[in-house]
């Protein structure tokens, strides 16, 4: 989106930016953030073994999405379908506490632990393994 990049610049014009796939960095860093990001992707474990992978021993990835199993939305379809969380084609994966952590779990990650949050969004922190990501 060349529209997002000018308008990034424009406003921090002090900042750098750089647009890569995750799959390209070599780099390691103790802490990643990624918010709002995986339930706009077709294929999330392919981009979660790539964060994994530029993850320091014993760093930690913070991790935020919708929460689709949020006691706060409703249960009914129609209803559900009304509420700002439900975003097609803009949001292509809708994800609760299970799948969310299964993902993770296959992508290498280990303790993963939800944090508490009255909005419907999950928030998640996760260690990398000590072991590499399974393949």
């Amino acid at each position: 989106m060349p529209w997002a990049w000018t308008s990034t610049r424009r406003l921090f014009p002090d900042c750098r930016f750089e647009h890569r796939d995750v799959a390209d960095v070599a780099a390691e860093f103790d802490v990643i953030y990624c918010s709002e990001v995986i339930e706009h992707l077709p294929q999330p474990i392919p981009f979660l073994r790539a964060l994994r992978s530029i993850l320091a021993p014993g760093g930690v990835v913070f991790l935020t999405t919708p929460d689709m199993g949020h006691r706060s939305l409703p249960r009914g379809a129609r209803d559900l379908i009304a509420t700002e969380e439900i975003r097609p084609p803009e949001h292509l994966l809708y994800l609760g506490r299970p799948a969310l952590s299964a993902m993770l779990e296959e992508s290498g990650f280990g303790d993963v632990r939800f944090m508490l949050n009255l909005e419907p969004t999950l928030k998640v922190l996760a260690r990398g393994a000590m072991i590499g990501p399974s393949t």
